[in-house]
């Protein structure tokens, strides 16, 4: 028994970036994406009384809950798997332990799902480094056009996001896709929410979202326009004055929120 868990121990202790190609890395569960689900799931029908949301992300949750508990992600020298495991007590370094080269048949147990050849995969993200939920790759394993693969991050994000770094790289369709240079693993920590420049990247984000939101109020606007002028009819609202109160109120709000963060800052230095 002593043996086994030495073996598991110095498995993991060689970690992602150990020095022998066969090195083998499962990731470590996470539940915080799952019991997110919950929460939120909880709030919707308990405090906001809209129970079919609250129904829908509540079941979610616990799918996440069980999905976390049984599933283990497996970065080898060459490939990607997941596994299944038997519960939390089976952290998966007992398969993972194994050769890296015999593929997900060996005798650490079956694959769950995959393997993947690092070599097929031709795009690949993460949303959001710092704050994980959702990640996703693209390989041509399965199909020659592509297939992507779209999951919730149910395992340690850091970890994985550094695995995908090193193993997946950048190809030639990833800068295509990307708009910004991706961020580097050492800058995570300093991309959670509550850390200033996770904080402000949170607000960007939302600003963006209410500018690509006004775009297509916009639109709807020329649409209304369009319709009032066949119908020979004036629009009931002065469009450009709601837009601008929209706008208003949006600036007012991202001030107060500046003003709680810097409150909130010098209270925890103090």
């Amino acid at each position: 028994q002593g043996g086994k868990t030495g073996a598991a121990v110095k498995a993991s202790s060689r970690g992602l970036f150990g020095a022998r190609g066969r090195d083998v890395r499962v990731l470590t569960p996470d539940f915080r994406v799952a019991f997110s689900m919950l929460g939120i799931g909880f709030y919707l029908h308990k405090v906001a009384s809209i129970s079919f949301a609250g129904f829908g992300f509540l079941f979610l949750g616990l799918f996440l809950v069980l999905q976390t508990s049984k599933l283990r992600f497996r970065f080898s020298s060459d490939s990607l798997d997941v596994l299944r495991v038997s519960g939390l007590a089976d952290s998966g370094e007992q398969q993972g332990s194994g050769d890296a080269e015999g593929g997900a048949d060996g005798d650490g147990g079956a694959s769950a799902i995959g393997p993947w050849k690092y070599s097929s995969i031709v795009s690949w993200d993460m949303f959001w480094p710092g704050f994980p939920v959702l990640a996703y790759f693209k390989e041509t394993q399965t199909r020659e056009a592509g297939r992507r693969h779209i999951f919730f991050v149910i395992a340690d994000g850091k970890q994985m996001y550094s695995a995908m770094h090193r193993h997946f790289g950048d190809t030639a369709e990833v800068r295509r896709e990307r708009k910004a240079p991706r961020p580097a693993v050492e800058e995570w920590d300093h991309l959670r929410p509550l850390s200033p420049r996770g904080f402000k990247r949170v607000v960007d984000m939302t600003w963006k979202a209410m500018l690509a939101m006004e775009e297509r109020m916009r639109l709807k606007e020329r649409v209304a326009r369009a319709w009032a002028k066949m119908g020979n009819q004036q629009l009931p609202f002065d469009t450009k004055a709601l837009a601008s109160q929209a706008r208003s109120a949006w600036a007012a709000l991202l001030e107060q929120v500046d003003q709680f963060y810097a409150k909130w800052v010098g209270r925890s230095k103090g």
